[in-house]
């Protein structure tokens, strides 16, 4: 069970930094020369950036190419389809706890194309914002990608880039303490088994045994979006009803691939387009059920951790 992340609306940004330059050189003294200055006003931009008690995490992505966006190799968000798209995610579920992050872009050529160039990808532009609060919608530039140039053509493009988190007042266990799955034997079997009584579940519309499974991650989630006990019981009710209306509409599992993340300590069953096989066939949507599993180092079965 997850908040939704995914904000689509064009969101006006009101960028102060040039007031706080100007006010900054008005107070200087004197006798600073130039480097002080830019110390000073480095300084105070830093400050006003860390008054965030509740500091929420989000990257601003406009893609015409299909892609992929991954942080700390936890894969956020896929299009592989044709068509813009624009995504505003919340990143942070995927951030355990202050430290550096990293962000990690793939992409890949226009459908019908067998490689990329640089003049393909030169207009597309990410951006990592800071908001105060998860309803805030006041942002702080916190790092701004522009991709280097290259000559060669590729097969796909990838980029790695880091920003700090080191303002996170929580500290998730998450998948730190958990085992490499990539020595595991029989792996795809139990995945596919663990699939299988999930999908019994969701069909047989049992909300109360899949918040069950899924409450670590859950309470996890919780946490780095700073949820009152209100907003998670309405986000409860929501995923309640979600279930309930899957009832007997669950489809067969098929079609799938074992994916790893998390540097080889996180699965999940994905689709060719990324999605989860695990779907209701709803009359009004189709509603899919999104996780990844790992195995704590003290134990042999596959648990839900996000």
């Amino acid at each position: 069970m997850k908040i939704s992340n995914t904000m689509k609306n064009r969101i006006l940004f009101v960028f102060v930094l040039a007031y706080i330059f100007t006010a900054t050189c008005q107070e200087k003294e004197p006798n600073l020369n130039s480097q002080q200055q830019k110390k000073i006003l480095n300084k105070k931009t830093k400050e006003n950036m860390n008054i965030y008690k509740t500091p929420i995490y989000r990257v601003n992505f406009e893609s015409y190419l299909p892609f992929e966006l991954y942080l700390n190799d936890v894969l956020i968000d896929k299009n592989s389809s044709k068509g813009s798209i624009d995504i505003f995610e919340t990143l942070n579920e995927y951030i355990l706890a202050p430290s550096k992050q990293e962000l990690k872009i793939k992409l890949y050529p226009f459908p019908g194309k067998p490689q990329i160039s640089f003049n393909d990808i030169k207009d597309i532009t990410i951006q990592i914002y800071k908001s105060p609060s998860l309803k805030s919608e006041t942002f702080t530039l916190v790092h701004q990608i522009k991709f280097p140039n290259f000559k060669e053509e590729l097969p796909f493009y990838e980029y790695k880039t880091f920003f700090e988190a080191d303002d996170i007042p929580y500290n998730n266990t998450g998948w730190k303490n958990a085992k490499d799955l990539t020595k595991e034997k029989n792996l795809l079997d139990e995945t596919i088994l663990f699939y299988e009584n999930v999908r019994t579940i969701l069909n047989n519309g049992d909300y109360e045994k899949y918040f069950s499974i899924n409450k670590l991650a859950d309470n996890e989630i919780y946490k780095s979006l700073y949820l009152n006990e209100n907003e998670i019981n309405e986000d409860k009710k929501n995923e309640m009803n979600r279930i309930i209306n899957s009832k007997g509409k669950m489809k067969e599992l098929k079609g799938y691939v074992l994916k790893y993340y998390g540097n080889g300590k996180l699965i999940r069953l994905e689709m060719p387009d990324g999605s989860s096989p695990l779907c209701a066939d709803r009359e009004d949507v189709e509603s899919y059920y999104n996780f990844f599993l790992y195995k704590p180092l003290n134990s042999n079965n596959l648990m839900i951790i996000r």
